[in-house]
């Protein structure tokens, strides 16, 4: 009977470390998989979110060397036309000509605008710092005041234009210019956006003649112009990055970064209100571009890994160690 006993109780003990060994292994593979598909996820989502950014727009050049107008109208009045020799190279330079056809009422308004997918899209991720362009005002025609409109994010009927206008004399003469896409430089004529919202998603681009003060719709005038190589150009790396206000992207911005990630908007870079990875990625380029244009060269922190960038981008915690590799 003892042994009976002795024999029962054993085999009791064994089940039930076995059901708790089954268990904890159970609740352990569970974790495992919970924390695999967590990260499945977010790298999904991450990719989501960084295929559908706004881009389109390239730093490019129209020189309309292609035989067309390479995406420049003013809708259905007076188109632009295209010019296949005389441009400022001189002999088979094209360029297109604007017109107007009244002094008054429609069609009286000197533009062109491009809303293709060469000029529509992110000016903040290409780091755009202007809009230049050649142009010449033929004898004969009149004096103008030319500015560069930009319109977006969300319709045509949100726009800033250059506060200050160029003015492009009537002698024949082909001049280069520059129009600034720095906020300081620009004056918003219509709508409510806000000049980080409008250089992330630039809807269509325009050089208008618009004297006086900047004004939505620009002034009538009986004119032509002709324009060439208008090219959408990189700037000087803005220091959306310095988070702790002293003129330079550095280490110390990094460590603030770390700080507010996640708590506040103390290091915000897109105007978003909070401090993520998307903050940390602007923080790494333009420290990176600081130390390439110094003399003295830095080793770069860089994301120990695209694991960290996807993970921060979604709130995520993650350490960072001190030596950071780029994806």
């Amino acid at each position: 009977m003892d042994g009976f006993l002795g024999t029962a109780i054993r085999d009791r003990v064994f089940d039930t470390m076995q059901a708790a060994i089954n268990f904890i292994r159970n609740l352990f593979v569970e974790k495992v998989n919970r924390v695999q598909r967590l990260m499945t996820l977010s790298v999904f989502a991450g990719l989501a979110l960084f295929s559908t950014v706004a881009c389109g727009a390239t730093l490019q050049t129209d020189d309309f060397q292609s035989g067309t107008t390479e995406g420049w109208t003013d809708g259905v009045i007076m188109a632009p036309t295209l010019q296949t020799t005389g441009g400022p190279a001189g002999l088979d330079d094209a360029f297109l000509m604007l017109s107007t056809s009244s002094p008054t009422g429609p069609g009286s308004n000197l533009s062109s605008f491009n809303g293709s997918s060469d000029w529509a899209g992110d000016y903040t991720s290409l780091g755009a710092g202007s809009v230049m362009v050649d142009m010449m005002n033929p004898i004969g025609s009149s004096t103008l005041e030319m500015r560069l409109v930009l319109f977006g994010p969300l319709n045509v009927s949100q726009r800033w234009t250059s506060t200050l206008s160029a003015v492009v004399p009537n002698d024949g003469l082909w001049r280069s210019f520059e129009f600034s896409l720095a906020e300081e430089d620009l004056t918003r004529v219509a709508g409510f956006s806000n000049h980080v919202d409008l250089m992330g998603n630039v809807n269509r681009v325009m050089l208008r003649h618009d004297t006086g003060a900047p004004s939505p719709g620009g002034a009538s005038i009986s004119a032509r112009l002709g324009i060439d190589n208008v090219s959408l150009v990189a700037g000087a790396p803005p220091l959306a990055a310095d988070f702790d206000g002293n003129n330079v992207v550095d280490g110390d911005d990094l460590v603030q970064w770390e700080g507010d990630f996640g708590q506040n908007a103390g290091s915000d870079t897109d105007g978003d209100a909070d401090s993520d990875g998307a903050d940390f990625l602007v923080w790494q380029r333009q420290f990176r571009e600081g130390a390439e244009a110094s003399a003295t060269l830095q080793a770069i922190p860089e994301p120990a890994s695209c694991w960290l960038i996807v993970l921060a981008a979604f709130g995520l915690p993650v350490g960072l160690p001190g030596r950071l590799r780029d994806c």
